[in-house]
């Protein structure tokens, strides 16, 4: 039996007057995924309906009811030398 992976799962009116859309992304945890839905309502101007984070065991746990994720303290993945520009440029 395959495993299932882990991902964010969410429904949202997009910027580009697209509405209901349907979106899904893997992601490493549930805190990843509650990260990545705020990165979409805060910086890509998302408006989700609903979102769900969706386990290994194929669960599904909703994420937009109790948090807010307009105000969402996100997390700033740090800095390396394989996913940044040199700063000496």
């Amino acid at each position: 039996m395959e495993e299932t992976q882990q991902r964010l799962k969410f429904y949202a009116d997009t910027p580009r007057g697209e509405r209901n859309k349907a979106f899904s992304y893997p992601v490493k945890d549930i805190d990843h995924a509650i990260d990545r839905a705020a990165y979409f309502v805060q910086e890509l101007r998302f408006e989700i309906r609903a979102a769900y984070y969706q386990n290994l065991k194929g669960k599904s746990m909703r994420l937009d009811k109790g948090i807010d994720l307009k105000t969402y303290p996100r997390r700033v993945p740090a800095k390396n030398k394989f996913n940044s520009r040199s700063e000496e440029q």
